[in-house]
């Protein structure tokens, strides 16, 4: 039986915390976690920033820029509204982790530009994020630094902090999900600082994890390894092993999401884009801008001629569609996905000692392991459907505007 649930409009489901690298794709991540339910529900809860397209400090200030620039306030633990009711614009935050576990830290400053969120144009660049009084109260005079202060509360501790939270507050009927769009550095050492905590939970109501990364052949970054996966693969290898629900998004469904001409069109034209409401042009221009330096060094560094790929989104998506058709009914089937993805259940071991494939995500497709199978594998992905979330995602936002 496919997986239902029963929630008005507007109800709180399951809560999703992203953990990203800003990164152009991260950015658009950030935008559909926050508006992709189109105000059925708000799952959004928490965001945190890691090592990755860029070093830690910058990645950390692009997360900020984003979530300002879709309309979200960041915070020490998100808030709560009047009557204990969520307030759909308020967002835990926390800065991660500045290297991986035993490597060097890498960037990708080839693709996402030397601030990591680069623009085509410097005069539709997102701004730069101006901290005001919610952010005083939070950050104290010492703004953005005091996020990396010794005793700053870590991605890995806001993290679990919000899991536990959501627990408690949702009875354990709606899931929490992590979306990790970069290295899973941060999801790791959550992993391990609380694993004897997580483990007192019921299995269905433990965070379930879902991943951009990986590949089934060739990689991006090496000739089998895919970025985010060869930046931390120790990392990969704890949050693959770790005995949690991880779903892996690999690139063979993130390159069919391509921001084609007519797609960039289609984001940034229409509905609330042709109302004259206040802002709506500069916000087009500012996806433009994002996305048109994103083409232009996927073509430049890939060879894609038609448009980059939106990598990070995709698992975005499908963490909403889980959410939304999840009910820890121990009868359910797999099908929470209503015909949006295809997922297998397979062995995958990430490798981390070849000097040539660290990093690269070995499938075992055929069942020759004697491991136990321990990762969703997403085969497909219906980009018809996903082009209308993001569609929609960003006409929610600017129904928001003034």
């Amino acid at each position: 039986a496919r997986a239902t649930t029963t929630r008005r409009d507007g109800d709180d489901g399951g809560a999703m915390w992203v953990d990203c690298d800003p990164g152009h794709d991260d950015a658009f991540a950030l935008y559909l976690a926050l508006h992709g339910t189109a105000g059925r529900a708000r799952v959004l809860v928490g965001a945190s920033a890691t090592h990755g397209n860029q070093s830690a400090g910058k990645t950390t200030v692009n997360a900020l820029r984003a979530l300002a620039w879709i309309g979200a306030t960041a915070s020490r633990d998100g808030g709560e509204g009047g009557g204990g009711t969520r307030d759909a614009r308020r967002v835990a935050f926390a800065a991660g982790a500045a290297r991986p576990l035993l490597r060097a830290s890498s960037a990708c400053e080839e693709i996402h530009g030397e601030s990591g969120l680069d623009s085509a144009s410097a005069t539709d660049a997102l701004e730069e994020y101006a901290w005001g009084e919610d952010e005083r109260d939070w950050m104290g005079a010492g703004g953005i630094e005091a996020l990396f202060h010794p005793r700053a509360k870590t991605a890995a501790e806001a993290m679990y902090d919000a899991f536990v939270r959501h627990v408690e507050t949702s009875g354990r009927r709606r899931p929490f999900v992590v979306v990790a769009t970069g290295p899973l550095t941060n999801v790791a050492t959550m992993i391990l600082a609380k694993r004897s905590q997580i483990d007192l939970f019921p299995d269905e109501c433990r965070p379930v994890i879902f991943c951009m990364g990986g590949a089934v052949g060739d990689g991006n970054t090496g000739a089998r390894a895919e970025f985010n996966i060869q930046c931390d693969p120790e990392a990969a290898k704890i949050v693959f092993e770790s005995g949690l629900r991880v779903y892996m998004i690999p690139l063979e469904v993130t390159h069919t999401a391509i921001v084609t001409p007519s797609v960039l069109d289609s984001l940034t034209t229409g509905g609330h884009f042709d109302s004259g409401k206040a802002g709506a042009s500069a916000h087009a221009k500012q996806i433009r801008s994002l996305l048109t330096f994103f083409k232009d060094t996927y073509e430049n560094v890939f060879d894609f001629k038609t448009g980059p790929p939106l990598h990070d989104p995709c698992a975005v998506w499908a963490a909403i569609n889980f959410i939304e058709g999840a009910t820890y009914d121990e009868s359910e089937t797999d099908d929470r996905f209503r015909d949006l993805f295809e997922f297998t259940h397979e062995r995958v071991d990430v490798e981390c000692e070849s000097r040539l494939t660290y990093g690269q995500t070995v499938i075992d497709r055929w069942g020759t392991s004697a491991e136990p199978k321990n990762v969703y594998v997403a085969r497909s992905m219906n980009v018809d459907r996903f082009w209308e979330a993001m569609r929609d995602a960003i006409q929610h936002r600017l129904s928001w505007m003034s």
